[in-house]
C-alpha cells in the first residue's frame, strides 16, 4: 500500500544514502507494487543486501530495482528443518543457519552452517540409481524429492550456491 511506502521512506529519510543498508525480513520479497516501491527506496543506498527466511529453504537470488540496481537476496534455511520437525530444509540442505561476515558495512563472506555438522559440509552427492527419492520429514505434507532420471547420474545438492558459481567435476 501507499502507507507502507510512506512509512519506509520516513524511516530511512535520515540515513545517508552513502551507507550500506542491510534489510532483515521474515519472508522473501516477491514481485508486487508495494515490494517494488520499497525495493526502489532500498536501491537509493550505496550498497544493499536483503536477508530473509520463512520458506524453510535455502537459496540466493536477486531483485532488480527500476533504476537497474541489482540487490542480492539471501534466503537462509532454518534450524528446525522443513515442517518445523525435519533435519533438512525444503531444498534438501541440512537444517542450519547463515554466518555473515560484514566488513566496512559490506557482506564479505556468507557461509551456510549446518546444525551438528562441520562448517565445511556444503554439499551432498547422490547416485540417482541408488537413491531414487526421499521425504524432507515424517509429516505427510512434507515434500518428496525425486531425481526423475532413467539412466544413472550423479546428482549434487550444493547449498548456498549463486548463479555466479561454476563447477568442475572430475571422476577418478
Amino acid at each position: 500500500t501507499e502507507q507502507i511506502k510512506e512509512w519506509m521512506t520516513a524511516e530511512l529519510s535520515n540515513v545517508s544514502r552513502e551507507k550500506t543498508l542491510l534489510v532483515f525480513a521474515h519472508a522473501p520479497f516477491v514481485n508486487s507494487d508495494v515490494n517494488n516501491a520499497v525495493i526502489d527506496i532500498f536501491a537509493e543506498f550505496a550498497d544493499v543486501r536483503i536477508f530473509a527466511g520463512h520458506s524453510h529453504s535455502l537459496y540466493n537470488t536477486e531483485v532488480t530495482a527500476t533504476n537497474g540496481k541489482v540487490i542480492p537476496v539471501n534466503v537462509v534455511g532454518t534450524t528446525n528443518g522443513v515442517d518445523w520437525c525435519g533435519t533438512i530444509c525444503g531444498d534438501g540442505a541440512p537444517h542450519g543457519y547463515g554466518n555473515f561476515e560484514i566488513e566496512g558495512g559490506t557482506v564479505k563472506n556468507y557461509i551456510y552452517k549446518p546444525v551438528k555438522m562441520d562448517e565445511g559440509f556444503q554439499m551432498r552427492m547422490y547416485k540417482s540409481d541408488e537413491f531414487a527419492s526421499f521425504k524432507a520429514s515424517t509429516l505427510s505434507s512434507s515434500p518428496t524429492f525425486t531425481f526423475g532420471v532413467k539412466e544413472p547420474k550423479v546428482m549434487l545438492n550444493i547449498w548456498n550456491v549463486t548463479d555466479a558459481w561454476t563447477f568442475d567435476i572430475y571422476e577418478n
